[in-house]
């Protein structure tokens, strides 16, 4: 896994989500943001179905399981 697909994923430790974990972008950030300007914006990983960020936690796995989840859901 580490030498051909290793990948981050999030995972909500309470309801045991992949897919439920999505990227919030704090509009702060997104403001400074122009085409000229190329900027990192941080981002805050929230499990939807929990409404919380509290236990999100990254996971590595290889990609072709991240795959396979969505195709079976």
């Amino acid at each position: 896994m580490n030498c051909s697909d290793a990948h981050v994923a999030f995972v909500c430790a309470q309801c045991g989500g992949l897919l439920s974990v999505m990227n919030l972008v704090d509009p702060k950030d997104l403001s400074r943001v122009t085409n000229d300007k190329k900027q990192r914006v941080s981002r805050k990983q929230y499990c939807i179905v929990c409404k919380s960020a509290e236990h999100v936690r990254p996971v590595y796995l290889p990609y072709v399981y991240r795959y396979v989840y969505n195709t079976l859901i």
